[in-house]
């Protein structure tokens, strides 16, 4: 194998890290993203809860 192969071939196994690398990272974000969400329907419905509540002290109050 010559020197100029060897080259391209370290550079094509470095690209080959570099995009498996970056699929890695895709998926981390992308599990990520699943579950935040997952979890978006019990922030909402701890906003509601928590509006409900000052609503309601709010008008006991008057």
């Amino acid at each position: 194998m010559t020197e100029k192969e060897e080259l391209e071939l370290e550079k094509l196994q470095a690209e080959v890290h570099k995009l498996t690398a970056e699929a890695r990272k895709m998926i981390a974000e992308a599990n990520k993203m699943k579950r935040e969400t997952m979890f978006y329907p019990f922030v909402a419905v701890g906003g509601l809860v928590t509006v409900i509540v000052t609503a309601a002290a709010f008008i006991q109050k008057l």
